[in-house]
């Protein structure tokens, strides 16, 4: 007999008497599926919504506070149209996506225009805000082409499947901690979603003011043929945005998550003793298992946010430069307050992608934790000694953590290295840029030559 999934993961390990009956799970989206009964059959009946042991994916344990903060970020989707949950309808589901494709093809034709527009008619004093759009519009396509692609393979229901796995259900004076780097991670999200509001409004400012040709290029309001439809920019830069937002910190969040679950790992590590050999062996075992749940936790991060942490520090140096030479080109206050915004919605972006540096330096302590503790080596006993070795080779890892598609993992000398790359391609274009007298020698040989 064929023993049916079971929906909790809490359920995995207990002997199964009689079928689970079907529950209901209105976690990520309060709106309830409606569509063909044959499209919602397959819905229910997906073997891909069941994990190996017969968790269900879906199902979320809004006790975590890391897990319920996630809910929340997906129901800020919601709100703008792109969540895709497995349990939408097909038809749903299509408009979705239809919705989906006329954001995206907005954002490309028009960062086509202003590159025709750059090329045909050159204007020095837009060029840098032209450049500084056409990087951020690669960034926030590729964002959402993610975002998508994660919703639709189910990647942050597989890592929470990971992290309840991995998570240490005992009470700790670390959970203080954690549960406040999560109210913060939130302020930080409020906080640069009123930024982007605020940065919306200024560009809405910009396309009415009397400065509005001496930032952005004469061309700009013709991208959509009449100049009323131009505002329709600043509304598709705030879905954007907001988009860019969610990721940002989400990708915070689940670092967050797995970084405190690795402190605590640590902790129980520094802690570590028994009063009889065959107790720390008990305790060894437990610990090697932990390790293992928390690694494969951590390098599901890691197939997540390999290819957008690339792609977001690649992006993050050349806007950052364009976004410094707009505000250095600018000449009065008020073309410079303008500027402002995009300089620290850059400055706290390259933050929020070097966030899990710490998580990489989390995991490298728990060698030294386990190899300072006294009690597991001294006094010697060989099964435990061998225990011991079993544990060190489970922590020493080098590669984990999140990762620049393979290229690199995301540490604290890398935020220095690009820091330094940043300010030595910033002094290189300033030192390119014409000056004054330069201009006026210029032109006063082209006058003679005349």
């Amino acid at each position: 007999m064929i023993k049916p999934r079971r929906e909790s993961y809490n359920q995995a390990n207990k002997p199964l008497e009689e079928p689970a009956e079907a529950v209901e799970f209105p976690i990520l989206s309060q709106a309830k599926p409606s569509g063909p009964k044959k499209c919602l059959l397959a819905l229910k009946a997906a073997p891909s919504h069941y994990a190996e042991d017969g968790c269900y994916f879906l199902e979320f344990d809004e006790s975590d506070a890391s897990e319920k903060q996630f809910l929340f970020f997906a129901k800020v989707l919601h709100w703008i149209g792109l969540r895709f949950d497995p349990r939408f309808s097909c038809g749903v589901t299509s408009l979705r996506f239809l919705w989906l494709s006329v954001i995206i093809c907005v954002g490309i034709y028009s960062a086509v225009f202003d590159t025709l527009q750059m090329i045909t008619n050159f204007e020095q004093k837009a060029a840098p805000s032209t450049l500084t759009f056409l990087v951020m519009a690669v960034q926030l396509v590729t964002v959402m082409l993610l975002m998508t692609f994660w919703q639709r393979h189910l990647s942050f229901e597989k890592f929470f499947h990971y992290y309840r796995h991995a998570r240490d259900a005992e009470e700790s004076y670390l959970e203080l901690e954690k549960n406040a780097s999560i109210v913060r991670n939130l302020r930080r999200f409020w906080t640069t979603q009123a930024y982007v509001l605020l940065t919306v409004a200024s560009f809405s400012y910009v396309l009415t003011s009397s400065h509005r040709y001496d930032i952005i290029h004469s061309q700009h309001a013709k991208v959509f043929y009449f100049e009323k439809l131009v505002y329709i920019r600043p509304v598709a830069c705030f879905i954007y945005c907001t988009v860019l937002n969610v990721a940002l910190h989400t990708y915070i969040c689940l670092s967050n998550a797995i970084y405190w679950e690795a402190k605590k790992f640590n902790v129980k590590l520094y802690s570590l003793k028994a009063d009889s050999s065959a107790e720390m062996k008990f305790k060894l075992e437990h610990l090697i298992r932990l390790s293992a749940r928390i690694h494969r936790t951590v390098r599901e991060l890691d197939s997540i946010y390999k290819i957008y942490a690339f792609f977001t520090i690649t992006l993050i140096i050349p806007s950052s430069l364009f976004v410094m030479l707009m505000v250095f080109s600018r000449k009065t206050a008020v073309e410079m307050a303008i500027s402002m915004p995009a300089v620290l919605f850059c400055v706290y972006q390259y933050y929020g992608i070097m966030y899990p540096a710490r998580l990489h330096d989390e995991l490298n302590r728990s060698k030294a934790a386990l190899c300072m503790n006294h009690h597991v080596w001294v006094p010697y006993e060989k099964s435990v000694n061998k225990l011991a070795q079993t544990l060190v080779m489970h922590v020493e890892q080098a590669d984990l953590g999140i990762s620049l598609w393979g290229f690199a993992i995301v540490t604290k000398p890398l935020i220095l290295t690009t820091v330094s790359v940043l300010m030595t391609c910033l002094a290189f274009l300033l030192e390119l840029r014409p000056r004054p007298g330069q201009a006026i020698t210029a032109s006063e040989n082209q006058t003679i030559s005349g």
